[in-house]
């Protein structure tokens, strides 16, 4: 099965794809100019593994939280490519950036935390045990999820926020039981592709993926207000 998975919800530009039983991914820091350089990528990343659009039999996309244009720019992407690439369209999957994060961890017996650090200095979360999120995702200062998480005996953190949050939490509730993933990247697009994979095998594809937003846009503020 050959997918191709894209996560332009953060700074960094996330790729995966799967080809057959062959698998490669790609994250770089793109400083939102998604715009300019997804297109290129995919097209490059597809041509090194001999593969067209056409080729591809599921396409998984971030729906967020993030960068609310750069969310949009990827959706927009992913179903140009999807629709253009075969007579019914590619099938479209969409997932969370932070269950992608999640995704490698799924098999730890204590929760993961995924931090993300949004535009506004400000962190989208959500809490994840055996790779199922519990609750909804959040945008919330730093302060506000360590009080959420001080009760947990063991957690992992994951995200750009990681290190942030357990140096705050090590100093509220000691480090004992208090992980700290080793690679705190905004995005990981192989755990988007894989736990994409998953929810197509469960639920088909995602009908109509829309971006997950958990605030107001700069530009609804300003027209409607808060």
């Amino acid at each position: 099965m050959n997918v191709l998975a894209v996560d332009t919800a953060t700074e960094a530009l996330g790729l995966a794809l799967r080809a057959g039983e062959h698998s490669r991914a790609e994250l770089a820091l793109a400083g939102f100019r998604h715009s300019e350089t997804l297109l290129p990528h995919v097209r490059r990343l597809l041509a090194d593994e001999g593969l067209l659009p056409a080729d591809l039999d599921l396409i998984v996309c971030s729906l967020g939280p993030g960068s609310f244009t750069g969310i949009r720019i990827g959706l927009a992407a992913v179903k140009g490519l999807a629709f253009a690439a075969r007579p019914g369209g590619t099938p479209l999957v969409g997932v969370s950036t932070l269950e992608g994060l999640a995704w490698r961890h799924r098999h730890l017996p204590c929760p993961v935390a995924v931090v993300n650090v949004t535009l506004r200095r400000r962190f989208h979360a959500g809490l994840f045990r055996r790779g199922l999120l519990e609750g909804d995702f959040l945008e919330e200062e730093l302060a506000g999820l360590a009080e959420r998480l001080a009760a947990e005996p063991a957690l992992l953190l994951a995200g750009s926020g990681a290190s942030r949050l357990y140096e705050l939490l090590a100093a509220r509730r000691g480090q004992a039981g208090l992980l700290l993933d080793a690679c705190p990247a905004p995005a990981d697009p192989l755990g988007l592709l894989e736990a994409g994979l998953a929810r197509y095998s469960m639920h088909g594809a995602t009908p109509e993926p829309a971006p997950l937003y958990l605030r107001k846009s700069e530009a609804e503020i300003h027209l409607r207000g808060s």
